[in-house]
């Protein structure tokens, strides 16, 4: 019955963009010589469609919802899957980085000159290499580890002084 309810949605929510579609692309609107006419017409397809949008929002949102209360461990799962990907993408982004300063500190480096660098790049430190996912993974568990367990110690951070002292 719910598959029902949502497949009659979308059929809905298709006819009125469709509908969008045609009263701004029909003929019909352009031989009308009262613009307040095509605009209310206009108007009334596109509140249409939005009204169909949030519908079928609504309908989605629900069933995210009774997914999250009978399966929680799926939304960690997707929400693993996306800090993952979002991780690689930005190890891509940052790798791309490196390449490009390589690239302009070549490019500098064969404008001064064959023997000839920068004052500012004498002590040029190369980019360290790209963290793989399975290394950060070993990384996260040697420090599980050594700390028994604990992803964090107790107290202030080292930096910070204790609030008893402050007080």
């Amino acid at each position: 019955m719910a598959t029902n309810h949502g497949g009659h949605m979308v059929t809905e929510f298709e006819a009125s963009f469709q509908a969008c579609l045609s009263a701004l692309t029909n003929d019909d609107h352009f031989n009308v010589y009262d613009p307040e006419e095509i605009k209310a017409g206009v108007e009334q397809t596109i509140v249409k469609f939005l009204e169909m949008a949030k519908q079928m929002e609504c309908f989605f949102l629900q069933k995210r919802l009774l997914l999250s209360a009978q399966k929680p461990e799926q939304i960690v799962r997707e929400d693993i899957n996306d800090l993952k990907l979002e991780l690689n993408r930005k190890e891509q982004l940052i790798q791309k980085h490196y390449e490009k300063i390589q690239h302009w500190q070549s490019l500098l480096s064969n404008i001064q000159g064959p023997g000839q660098r920068p004052p500012h790049l004498q002590n040029q430190i190369h980019p360290p290499p790209p963290h793989t996912h399975t290394q950060l993974q070993h990384q996260q568990h040697q420090m599980n580890v050594a700390t028994g367990g604990l992803s964090q110690l107790p107290g202030p951070p080292p930096h910070l002084p204790d609030r008893k002292s402050v007080v």
